[in-house]
């Protein structure tokens, strides 16, 4: 699949409507220092989102989601110790309002199903992943309250 599947998460749920009018608060798990610094980077960048935490594993973002309670977890399907889906289905019962966003560098179909099954609000593929994909499903920054 070479489009974007996170469009068949988004009318299932629109972030943009659910999200506090305050930053967005991030958790990201991937096994790869080096794409957690990028992601940490990308998400810093954006003057409404931080990063509150890094995890390794799934089985590591399982517990930083229940202690910190993220807005959005950012998560790779395939890494050790617990894949991604497995976790998202275990954050999903633990941080429910946490909204999970998936992303592999394997283009596998079956993932979108896996991930929307498990409770995952969208897939990116890794090199589509970018600052405006990532604003397509978390939405746009919030309005200042001055501005309302």
């Amino acid at each position: 699949m070479s489009s974007n599947p996170a469009s068949k998460f988004l009318s299932r749920s629109p972030l943009a409507n659910e999200m506090p009018q305050t930053p967005v608060r991030f958790l990201i798990v991937d096994d790869h220092a080096a794409f957690r610094l990028i992601l940490r980077q990308m998400v810093e960048s954006h003057p409404h989102w931080s990063v509150l935490a890094e995890a390794r594993n799934g089985y590591e973002g399982t517990l930083l989601a229940q202690t910190h309670s993220p807005d959005v977890i950012l998560m790779d399907v395939v890494m050790p110790i617990m894949n991604g889906i497995e976790a998202t289905r275990q954050i999903h019962q633990l941080a429910p309002n946490s909204r999970i966003i998936l992303f592999s560098a394997y283009h596998e179909e079956e993932f979108v199903l896996s991930g929307m099954l498990a409770g995952a609000v969208g897939l990116i593929w890794k090199d589509q992943l970018d600052e405006s994909s990532l604003e397509d499903i978390v939405g746009p920054p919030p309005v200042p309250e001055s501005e309302v």
